[in-house]
């Protein structure tokens, strides 16, 4: 109560997957934003709808959910820290602190943010504001968008025309650091047309809309700015264990974007679930939230860790995670939909200016963003697209989607692993052009690895020989068999007829001639 009265959480929105959620006034400042307010006309998922008619949900009360979440998870961090320091589980002297600070070491927090004044409701502010801004960034179709984004150095120019931008030479020059650091790495990958991502998009506006609410200080905006974005490196939050000082941000940041839980993931896939109106991206919320507890690392930074009393409620939460990829994410027909908008950003020669007619300009660059929703860009597109492209565009608008002639699945333990199989599915799929016109197909491949991330952020405790807890030698995956088997990825390999009126056809001639030999070389290899 004592923190809900010093945030001043004023104001409620009802929400069906949180009830009642609580916001202060500069949260609503934000919201009602154009830049905000325009996630209402932009779904979470795009097209999945097509598959799931009531999937029509938006990024914008996703992103409230986000910041309730992000709340949840603190709250129940320093509850844990409370806990934990009350039964003993806490390290209490210097010297078992400083021996175990190299691998990593719990720390009750909330008793450290109360010693540093003022922190404990700054660390709350901020965590909230990141958490809601998230996704600000995304264009309407979410990850299309960005192949229609402008490339890396169109961006800058709009980012130096903005005239609350251009005046602050340490956010733009870490930007285009940023950004500098993207293009190297895209270009290492033969990559050659690169557009700037929604993350990109969403530091920017994150900076814009923040900047307008008086009573928001530029430290805190560079905070939350890092805590969306650590590689900007613009803000820090410190307080002090014994004689050293660690940041903060980084726990933030964990908590907004980690694996394997965060704050997005927890909304998404309960919503997501919701409203597709399945039951697999249900899990124990309460149990995840007991098992989190934050830790301090030799390097200076707390982070977030899981102890291993909880593992198996992370066990529920990514087999959650796990199967709403596979069984929703992954539908035939939401892939069928996904394979056609892969094909329409191959359109050539179409840059940001000559498909959105605005000029690089951070007046015109906002007001098309704040114009766009989902459907208003899909019309915009037909209009700018080649023939081909445009007729799939419509296609994927109209449900009259590209038919699926074979697929085969398979597991591997790497990305791009070359197999018997995948040789031969290469094989059949030149010999059914051959046969019957190199136009008549589409090739679809994906490899999902859905928990390819699981031990790249939050690390799991256990409790040390004096009885504390410390970061465990083991990987989240390697203390359960669970989510060991649920690591390996899932390759999709399927062809697709683009001649509706002879795919009956061409899955008789598969039947027969291609689909035993694909199955003798699978069985083969299990």
């Amino acid at each position: 109560m004592e923190i809900f009265r010093e945030l001043d959480l004023v104001r409620s929105i009802n929400d069906p997957i949180h009830g009642v959620i609580r916001l202060t006034m500069n949260e609503m400042r934000v919201i009602e934003n154009p830049l905000f307010k325009r996630l209402h006309h932009i779904r979470q998922n795009s097209f999945l709808y097509k598959v799931f008619p009531s999937a029509k949900h938006t990024r914008f009360e996703h992103s409230i959910g986000v910041m309730n979440y992000a709340h949840k998870m603190l709250v129940s961090i320093l509850e844990n820290g409370y806990i934990a320091q009350y039964r003993s589980d806490i390290v209490k002297s210097q010297e078992n602190f400083d021996e175990t600070l190299e691998i990593g070491v719990g720390i009750d927090l909330c008793n450290l943010l109360l010693e540093s004044e003022d922190s404990l409701k700054q660390t709350f502010i901020e965590l909230r504001l990141a958490a809601l801004l998230h996704d600000i960034g995304h264009g309407p179709l979410s990850h299309l968008f960005d192949a229609f984004a402008p490339n890396v150095d169109e961006f800058m120019i709009i980012l130096r025309s903005d005239e609350c931008i251009g005046i602050d030479e340490d956010f733009v020059n870490r930007i285009e650091i940023l950004l500098g650091k993207y293009y190297k790495k895209q270009s290492e990958k033969g990559k050659t047309d690169i557009r700037i991502e929604h993350e990109h998009v969403s530091s920017y506006f994150t900076y814009k809309v923040l900047n307008t609410i008086e009573g928001i200080t530029k430290n805190q905006i560079y905070n939350i700015l890092t805590i969306l974005k650590p590689e900007l490196q613009l803000g820090e939050r410190l307080i002090t264990i014994f004689d050293k000082e660690f940041d903060v941000l980084p726990l933030l940041n964990d908590i907004v974007a980690s694996a394997p839980i965060d704050c997005d993931r927890m909304d998404y896939l309960k919503r997501d679930s919701y409203f597709a109106g399945v039951p697999y991206g249900d899990y124990s919320e309460s149990r995840v939230l007991k098992s989190m507890l934050a830790y301090a690392h030799s390097q200076g930074k707390i982070r977030m860790g899981l102890k291993q009393s909880g593992l198996h409620a992370i066990e529920n939460f990514l087999q959650a995670r796990y199967e709403m990829y596979i069984q929703v994410y992954g539908h035939k027909t939401n892939e069928a939909c996904r394979a056609m908008l892969n094909f329409v950003t191959e359109e050539k020669d179409l840059n940001y200016k000559t498909w959105s007619k605005r000029e690089l300009t951070s007046r015109d660059f906002e007001d098309l963003y704040i114009s766009l929703s989902d459907e208003q860009f899909v019309n915009h597109l037909l209009g700018e697209l080649g023939e081909e492209r445009k007729t799939a565009l419509q296609d994927i608008k109209d449900r009259n989607l590209w038919k699926r002639v074979y697929e085969f699945e398979e597991f591997i333990d790497e990305k791009n692993k070359v197999t018997s199989l995948s040789e031969q599915f290469s094989k059949s799929f030149e010999e059914m052009k051959r046969k019957f016109g190199e136009s008549k197909f589409k090739e679809y491949r994906d490899e999902r690895f859905p928990l390819k991330d699981v031990d790249s952020g939050a690390q799991l405790l256990e409790k040390s020989s004096k009885g504390f807890y410390v970061v465990s030698s083991q990987k989240i995956k390697e203390g359960s068999q669970i989510i060991k088997s649920l690591n390996n990825g899932l390759r999709i390999l399927r062809v697709y007829s683009l001649d509706r009126e002879n795919a009956g056809e061409f899955k008789e001639y598969a039947a027969l001639n291609v689909l035993p030999i694909l199955t003798k070389i699978k069985n083969s290899e299990n």
